[in-house]
């Protein structure tokens, strides 16, 4: 049975470059893992949102990223 997961990523505001490769170098090692420690994964949604935290720590995006996973 696959089961739902989210993994979460925050990016201060001037880091926002690092997003994309970030998020494309987890899904790579997710899809390298595959037919070794899990049986299926499948990338179902990614949501970014922008946050203003308190003066003290500035803006930040919160990434969402949800799929599913079936262990071997």
């Amino acid at each position: 049975m696959a089961r739902k997961y989210v993994k979460t990523f925050r990016f201060w505001e001037e880091d926002h470059r690092e997003i994309d490769g970030t998020i494309n170098e987890w899904i790579e090692v997710k899809h390298g893992l595959v037919g070794k420690t899990i049986a299926r994964f499948e990338l179902l949604d990614i949501k970014l949102t922008s946050e203003v935290a308190t003066s003290d720590t500035g803006a930040f995006v919160l990434v969402l990223i949800i799929y599913t996973e079936m262990r071997i």
